[in-house]
This record gives C-alpha cells, structure tokens and sequence, in this order.
C-alpha cells in the first residue's frame, strides 16, 4: 500500500513528518496558493496508481498500528475518524483514509466527476471541499466508510487557519 501525506511544507506539522518517516510515507508537496493541487493529486492516484492508497494529511497521525490495519483491511474505503477543533467528528474525511486499488478500479472516473462539482459555495476541485464531495459520490454510489481507530487530529485552530 502506498502512503502519501499530501503538504504545504511549511504547514507540515513536525510529528506528522516524523510519523511518515518512521512509517515509509511520502511527502508530496503541494504548491501554496494552488487551491486545486490537492485535486490534481488525488486525481493523479485515482487514475494511475492502480493499487491501494492511503493518504494522511499534514496535521494528522494514524493511530499506532493504522497502516498496516487498514493495509490489512478487506473493505475498499477506510477512514479513522477524527474531531476537528469545534468538537465535531469527521468520519468520512481525508485526514487518514484507505482507498483500495479495487475501489479505483470500480468507479475509474470517480475523480473526474468529483472534479465537476460546484454545487456547495466553492468552485470545482477546491481543496476545501474535496472530502465532501468524494464522500457524497462514494456514498452515491452505494460504498460506506469503513471505520477505524480513531487519528489524532493536530491542526490547532488557535495559531494557524
């Protein structure tokens, strides 16, 4: 399974590059200012990577354990929950998630469509609805999250946006 923590490198936080150190993660640097490069690279996997992905963002770190579990796990889309700073629980974000290559082989133009929705108060392939539009198509499409132990989330929403 291929590990990937999409980044801003100066938003990186220090235990997140240490968990994907210890862990074999690629760091994949995203331009800042670009509000459609996480899209492209999520797009990227979907279409060219055939095998399992799990991807882990910045400000997050997997349960101990979590890669192999979910590398383990039979069901096409994993996620550990998490709570963001206002106390609610995200369980269908891209904060840790699992997308197994046979998910991406099933729906091959998943991303694509994703990329079309505009729907929400935010333009077509904005990173900050990303979670919830694949979400909404997975869902759409019959596919539920398979819930693992919960990540910590690190993002304090105090300092930084």
């Amino acid at each position: 399974m291929r590990i990937i923590v999409p980044c801003i490198t100066t938003m990186l936080h220090p235990q997140t590059a240490a968990w994907a150190t210890a862990n074999g993660a690629e760091l994949w640097p995203l331009l800042p200012g670009r509000d459609y490069a996480y899209f492209e690279l999520l797009r990227e996997i979907w279409e060219r990577d055939p095998g399992d992905t799990m991807i882990v963002e910045h400000d997050m770190v997997p349960a101990p354990g979590m890669t192999q579990e979910m590398a383990d796990c039979p069901y096409l889309w994993c996620s550990s929950p998490y709570t963001v700073g206002t106390g609610v629980e995200i369980t269908d974000g891209l904060g840790c998630v699992k997308f197994a290559g046979l998910l991406k082989q099933a729906s091959p133009d998943l991303m694509r469509r994703v990329g079309e929705i505009d729907d929400d108060g935010l333009p077509a392939r904005d990173w900050r609805r990303l979670d919830t539009r694949i979400s909404r198509m997975l869902r759409h499409l019959g596919y539920r999250p398979h819930l693992h132990a919960s990540a910590t989330h690190l993002h304090d929403y105090r300092e930084r946006p």
